[in-house]
């Protein structure tokens, strides 16, 4: 179920929509959308006291190497139906995609509310992103971590309190 939507993206301050040709598809089992860039750009730093705004990069945080920018990225993935869902940053790391390695950080669902899944049937049809620094992404990668190692549930194994309620999608 990964899916790899190749850039390179310039993303700004301003919001921008990236329609997607083909939806990203929802599993029953925690998925995350990955945003790669340049290892080189960036660095990783623990930050103290930075706000506990579930919608932002909390607590630990890419700068930009050049400008010693702290990076705020918001991602709202959009449905078929117009509904959005607003991420949260979830996860940070490196991984290699076709040879060369990137910085990766990890977009999802908000685990502080105890709601871990996407519901069944909803098809990703746009992303909708903005930066408070001007960065370049590579790749964004659609994925469930680690699912093909994991016991495979289907929706019928699917804890109903782990999806997340459409009383958590913005209206906005």
């Amino acid at each position: 179920m990964d899916q790899i939507l190749k850039g390179p993206f310039k993303i700004t301050d301003e919001w921008q929509t990236i329609q997607l040709d083909k939806p990203l598809e929802t599993l029953p089992y925690v998925q995350f959308l990955d945003v790669l860039i340049n290892m080189d750009d960036y660095e990783y730093k623990h930050i103290e006291g930075t706000p506990d705004d579930p919608y932002r990069l909390m607590f630990d945080s890419f700068y930009k190497v050049s400008g010693s920018e702290l990076i705020d990225i918001e991602i709202i993935l959009v449905a078929a139906s117009g509904k959005e869902f607003h991420t949260t940053y979830s996860a940070f790391g490196s991984t290699e995609l076709y040879g060369k390695y990137y910085n990766h950080l990890g977009f999802g669902t908000n685990t502080d509310l105890g709601k871990f899944y996407y519901p069944q049937g909803i098809k990703i049809a746009a992303l909708k992103i903005r930066s408070n620094v001007s960065m370049v992404v590579e790749f964004f990668w659609w994925h469930a971590y680690k699912y093909d190692m994991v016991k495979r549930q289907s929706w019928e194994d699917a804890d109903p309190s782990k999806i997340v309620s459409f009383d958590y999608i913005s209206d906005q």
